[in-house]
């Protein structure tokens, strides 16, 4: 007899197994199976063994963490290795509230609630102040509360009644969108009279615990487990780990409904103050502060929403959360906690910092760039660093650092014969977008560490389509720097690669205009090509105005390492990207920097309209444009210069000051540039002012710029 074959699970295959198991039999050897109403058998026979095999099949993988695809049944898996995945968290902002005209009271409290109303996209969001905060006023007339978080969402309160003889009573929190941290629990010993708004009522709070370890069985203390559904309940002890409640206690439950990451990046005013606040003294009425006495202060943007953790973050974060032990010793373990803490983090990375050069000993640094704004906040990053320390062993000291982007500037030119191909020219514009937003989210390309490879990048542009005859890219590499407003500051960069000092252009290295102490107009940073500075290799960084008339040095550039500093004294706290074009397109970035893509040219050419003679493969750095305003209360460069003087900029380039007070800059390559900036014709020329002090001169002088 012909046994079916397991193998067959689809339907068709089902059914002519059993076809073929009833030829077998002597009464169906030559049965017409087709015609006859057996057939309709049959097909019931397939249909159940069919849906059976397939319910068998699901149900065995949802046994597994690796396989499982329900939600729920991969939160249950978690939590046999002591996992909670990550709930819904609340976006937080800090601020700094300065009170006045208070000295009549002894002391100033702002009460709970909320503090802060923003209206985005037709939708109010409150920021909330979970406990009273006050201060005396020893007799000042002026009290200030510094560094106060407040957590975006609606705080909630749900109550129970202990009853021992429910054998099944469990306390849920019957709310989605719970943020778990918000949960706090407090138990009343008599429910007799009892009013929560009533302050000589006596409430017992309880500690949250994520592990058993040191807990007693008199410890008052509570875990949070997530059940169906994305609800949370709270679970007590049972006189072995933690105490246990007894009948008739009151449970409260007190938590936080948030929006999650799109509270996140907010710029809150200071004008959306809803708070209350109080004046107190002994013995009579609280007396509310009028808002003209309050000055609030936002510190930051906001920071640290998210919303539930992903299945793919749960099957990835659990076993090595298990693999931890809840103690940082390894790079993993590191990761692993700060991901449970920090639910925000897109990518982190752990290095220890003895890999540093120079070496600091003692100190592991943390580099987290968040899924939501640019950078994590101070507050988030103290909150973490306090948190963390629970888990390290031995005097490690951690530092988090802020994660910067590496970004690679790519021009695509795509040659294709519009002939071999029925795409339109917008279609396969999209797809080169689409190219290259995938190029971005390739493993190996958008963690910390990663590697850009201009090889893979040109496959990937060239299969587009089968039309597609030639594909060039042209990259130069770009860095954001932050300004520090009004402070002499040495700023570090470092490009991990080698730039090229030779071009057809004049300038090697170019910022966008900025705001310099002491200089009336906008400049730039740049260095020069070695055909334009006359020199080998000229390492200098100088500041130069728009005229492009050097003015001063103020930093140096390493051609083979792609290390770059410079020291100057900004009037502005805004961000300027610096541009360089490499020798060598493709990088690995280093471990506090993750590179992105940008396409910021493109351009796409029909065969045969395609000269390759005329094609120049050396990218352009972009030209500043004047977006930027210089210091108010300095000085022209111009300033000391004398009427009919000729100087020679290091450059090349040679500027005359012109009898009405322009100044006519002529370069190597003959183009000529005049500025209008007036000049003082009656100060003493003797008399050298330098324009910023900060820097060694900006005094035009013709100095040896190859030394």
């Amino acid at each position: 007899m012909e046994l079916p074959s397991v193998a067959a699970l689809e339907f068709e295959q089902v059914k002519a197994s059993i076809k073929n198991y009833l030829k077998t039999k002597t009464d169906f050897q030559d049965y017409d199976f087709e015609g006859s109403n057996l057939s309709m058998l049959v097909d019931v026979l397939a249909y159940n063994t069919m849906y059976t095999s397939y319910n068998a099949n699901m149900v065995a993988n949802e046994l597994n963490l690796d396989t499982a695809v329900i939600r729920d049944n991969v939160v249950s898996h978690a939590k046999k290795l002591g996992y909670t995945p990550n709930s819904y968290t609340s976006s937080k902002l800090s601020c700094n509230i300065t009170v006045n005209n208070v000295s009549s009271y002894q002391r100033v409290q702002i009460n709970s609630g909320a503090l802060f109303s923003v209206a985005k996209d037709g939708q109010s969001y409150t920021y909330v102040l979970r406990d009273n905060i006050s201060l005396n006023t020893n007799g000042n007339n002026t009290v200030q509360f510094n560094n106060i978080t407040l957590s975006e969402g609606i705080e909630f309160t749900i109550t129970y009644t202990v009853d021992e003889s429910n054998e099944n009573q469990r306390f849920f929190i019957p709310n989605n969108f719970v943020d778990v941290s918000s949960i706090r629990v407090s138990i009343i010993a008599d429910e007799t009279g009892v009013s929560l708004n009533d302050q000589e009522t006596v409430e017992d709070f309880y500690t949250r615990k994520n592990s058993i370890v040191g807990i007693t069985s008199s410890d008052k203390i509570f875990f949070v487990e997530e059940i169906q559904d994305q609800k949370y309940e709270i679970i007590f002890g049972d006189n072995v780990i933690g105490r246990k409640l007894e009948n008739g206690e009151i449970v409260v439950i007190r938590y936080m409904i948030t929006n999650g990451s799109k509270c996140n990046n907010f710029v809150v005013s200071p004008t959306n103050f809803v708070g209350s606040i109080v004046g107190i003294n002994s013995g009579v009425s609280d007396s509310i502060i009028t808002s003209s006495s309050i000055v609030p202060t936002i510190t930051g943007k906001t920071d640290g929403g998210s919303e539930f953790e992903e299945i793919k973050s749960i099957k990835y974060r659990a076993p090595r959360w298990y693999a931890s032990q809840q103690r940082a010793v390894t790079p993993s373990d590191y990761e692993s906690i700060i991901q449970n803490i920090y639910t925000n983090s897109d990518l982190i990375t752990i290095t220890g910092g003895e890999k540093l050069s120079p070496p600091q000993f003692g100190k592991v640094f943390i580099c987290i760039k968040p899924k939501v704004g640019e950078i994590v906040s101070q507050g988030e990053k103290n909150r973490i660093i306090n948190e963390v320390k629970n888990y390290i062993v031995g005097s490690i000291t951690p530092v988090i650092l802020d994660a910067t982007p590496f970004y690679v500037e790519v021009d695509p030119v795509i040659v294709y014969d519009n002939t071999k191909t029925k795409k339109s020219l917008s279609q396969i514009q999209s797809l080169i977008d689409k190219t290259i937003v995938d190029f971005n989210l390739s493993d190996e390309f958008k963690n910390f560490n990663g590697t850009y490879s201009s090889v893979k990048l040109l496959c990937d542009l060239e299969n587009i389509d089968s039309a597609i005859k030639y594909v060039m890219v042209r990259t130069l590499y770009k860095r954001v720097v932050r300004l520090y407003d009004n402070i002499e500051y040495k700023y570090e960069i470092d490009f991990y690669t080698k730039i090229k000092s030779k071009l057809s252009s004049k300038y090697t290295l170019i910022s966008d205009l900025f705001c310099l102490k002491g200089v009336s107009e906008p400049v730039f940073l740049c260095s020069l090509s070695d055909d334009f500075s006359g020199c080998d290799v000229d390492k200098n960084i100088y500041i130069s105005t728009v005229s492009g008339r050097i003015i001063g040095k103020v930093g140096e550039i390493d051609y083979n390492t792609g290390k770059v500093n410079f020291t100057i004294k900004a009037c502005q706290d805004t961000p300027i990207n610096i541009y360089v074009i490499p020798v060598f397109p493709d990088v690995t970035t280093g471990y506090d920097t993750y590179p992105v893509l940008e396409k910021y040219n493109g351009e796409i050419i029909d065969y045969d309209d395609f000269d390759n003679n005329t094609l120049n493969p050396e990218p352009v750095l972009p030209v500043p444009t004047n977006t930027s305003s210089g210091d108010s209360s300095g000085a022209s460069p111009f300033e000391n210069d004398i009427i009919g003087t000729t100087i020679v900029n290091p450059d090349g380039s040679v500027t005359t000051i012109n009898s009405d007070g322009s100044a006519t800059t002529v370069n190597p390559d003959g183009s000529t540039f005049t500025t209008s900036d007036t000049v003082d014709t009656t100060g003493d020329p003797g008399v050298d002012e330098n324009i910023n002090p900060t820097l060694d001169t900006f005094t035009p002088e013709t100095p040896d710029i190859c030394s």
